[in-house]
């Protein structure tokens, strides 16, 4: 009896513990007693503590080639990111503006060359944040031309 008894205390006080660890986590940012990962996992299930946004957004990359068109580049076949790309916008955003410009500028450049070294001809590269609205019938069912926004972010020539 005494033993369940005592079982029962330490589930609810590591429930406690854990939570209080994720909410810490998700409102601050700063991890306690366990890796990121496992944090970050933990805060994700805690959906009313967390980031909620209004909008769907993507990344648009684009070359100029040698005649001066754009060419948009799907960023999947050039980037391989390990938690996807909507979370790395995610954690992006979180940057003051003048670090996420450093970043992505470092980021465009090292594109174009890379794109240089695969001998496509790139005369420039541009990055942008596209914007739509979200909508309970799916992700894409907002991105209209007229709803869509394009935000500028970064120009290397």
């Amino acid at each position: 009896m005494k033993s369940s008894r005592i079982f029962g205390n330490l589930l609810v006080f590591g429930y406690l513990f854990a939570l209080l660890i994720g909410i810490t986590y998700a409102l601050s940012g700063k991890t306690m007693f366990f890796p990121k990962q496992v944090l970050a996992f933990q805060a994700d299930m805690l959906a009313p503590f967390g980031f909620y946004d209004r909008e769907n957004y993507d990344v648009l990359i684009e070359v100029q080639s040698a005649d001066g068109s754009w060419e948009t580049i799907d960023p999947e076949t050039l980037v391989s990111l390990p938690r996807g790309k909507r979370t790395s916008l995610f954690l992006l955003a979180a940057l003051s503006d003048e670090e996420r410009t450093a970043r992505f500028e470092e980021f465009a450049s090292n594109l174009l060359t890379y794109l240089k070294h695969q001998r496509q001809p790139a005369q420039a590269l541009r990055i942008s944040l596209v914007t739509w609205p979200q909508s309970p019938d799916g992700q894409d069912a907002g991105r209209t031309p007229e709803a869509t926004k394009t935000h500028l972010l970064v120009t290397v020539p």
